[in-house]
């Protein structure tokens, strides 16, 4: 990574030692699965024909649809495609 994980994020408390091998791969693993996001919202958007990021312009059904294309695509695949967690949430709103 170009940049310093253990600076990234500072305000953010946590109980592992940032200058820690645990800390260091918990942060690489976050920024993994950010990018896996943002990748697969670029790609359910382009797909769907909306080229925009300003979430206001975007018509709730083409919302819908990009829901859809994330789980078609990414969630119902590999439902941990996005990380073990209960829920993710990607704003759309």
């Amino acid at each position: 990574m170009s940049y310093n994980l253990l600076n990234k994020y500072s305000f953010v408390e946590t109980s592992l030692n940032r200058n820690s091998n645990e800390f260091i791969q918990k942060r690489i693993q976050e920024e993994e699965i950010a990018g896996k996001v943002r990748d697969a919202v670029n790609y359910c958007k382009t797909i769907n024909g909306i080229y925009t990021n300003d979430t206001s312009k975007i018509a709730s059904v083409d919302k819908l649809n990009i829901e859809k294309c994330l789980n078609d695509n990414y969630l119902s695949k590999d439902s941990n495609y996005f990380g073990n967690r209960q829920t993710i949430f990607i704003d759309l709103v």
